[in-house]
């Protein structure tokens, strides 16, 4: 079986290991990757809402207890 497997450059910011306990940058609609794992991070940073273009975002390894998620459409 063959696959055929499309290479796309991906704008990403990695801001991983930091030991960051909170976050702000000014929104970005460039951002598609934002990876933030092995930080100290209690919450998902309010940011993340004002980058439309995040396709992946990596929170693992934090201190995060719980996720409320809003969908509007």
């Amino acid at each position: 079986v063959y696959r055929y497997v499309e290479l796309v450059l991906m704008p990403a910011l990695d801001l991983s290991g930091r030991g960051l306990t909170s976050l702000h940058f000014e929104p970005s609609s460039n951002v598609v990757v934002l990876l933030l794992g092995n930080n100290r991070l209690a919450a998902i940073p309010k940011v993340v809402a004002s980058c439309p273009n995040i396709r992946y975002l990596d929170l693992c390894s934090n201190q995060i207890s719980a996720v409320e998620y809003a969908h509007t459409i």
